[in-house]
């Protein structure tokens, strides 16, 4: 018994030769050589018959295919945005921590400085100005030092009203406080030093070459 081979071609994991249902015809066997089907059919029930040949699997479509893609890459989007989000701002607060931190270091040191040179100049208000990155102190007596600031750090200012109530400050741009300051009464603490004037003699003519040392005292009567 013969009839027209089936359309459908098996997958591609072809199935050794023999007999098998009928695609095309319920309750048929159509033999099967190995690579084609032929054209010999038989009654379902003959012997020889094997079991449910395989059943073509189906790919996805293109539009599946994208779909998949374009959803991967929105979800990996996603969680990058999320991690962002959380570790922008922790690693902002723990830069400005170190900022602080070396400002505060700073201002200590170069209070330390002036602390020290006065000792031996009790009676005197030093001279103190930016050096490049460093701070320079110096009194009338010539006694000076030069203090090297942190990384990130400036040097702000520094005001007097007597050798025993004086203040200098630091600015680190990157810090939570940015400006930090220290005083003989209060110690360190966040915030500027209040101008004032300085009554003492200008600092003699060994200052360092590129460095414009002024003195302003207060005028009588003004």
């Amino acid at each position: 018994m013969s009839a027209t081979p089936p359309s459908s071609t098996p997958p591609s994991s072809t199935p050794p030769s023999g007999w098998y249902p009928d695609p095309g015809h319920q309750g048929m066997v159509r033999y099967w050589d190995g690579a084609n089907w032929t054209q010999h059919t038989a009654p379902g029930g003959n012997a020889g018959a094997a079991a449910t040949a395989p059943v073509p699997r189906k790919g996805m479509s293109g539009g599946t295919i994208a779909a998949i893609v374009v959803g991967s890459i929105v979800l990996v989007l996603f969680i990058v945005m999320v991690l962002a989000a959380i570790a922008v701002p922790v690693f902002l607060n723990q830069r400005e921590k170190a900022a602080d931190a070396a400002a505060q270091a700073s201002v200590q040191e170069v209070a330390a400085a002036i602390a020290t040179l006065a000792v031996d100049n009790p009676n005197e208000i030093p001279q103190v100005e930016a050096m490049g990155s460093a701070v320079w102190i110096q009194f009338s007596s010539g006694a000076d030092d030069v203090v090297s600031l942190e990384q990130g750090v400036a040097f702000g200012g520094f005001s007097a009203t007597s050798p025993d109530d004086w203040c200098v400050w630091v600015t680190a741009d990157r810090g939570h406080e940015q400006d930090w300051m220290y005083s003989p009464l209060t110690g360190v603490s966040p915030g500027q030093c209040e101008p004032s004037f300085v009554t003492s003699t200008t600092v003699s003519a060994s200052a360092p070459p590129s460095t414009t040392v002024t003195r302003e005292s207060p005028v009588a009567g003004s």
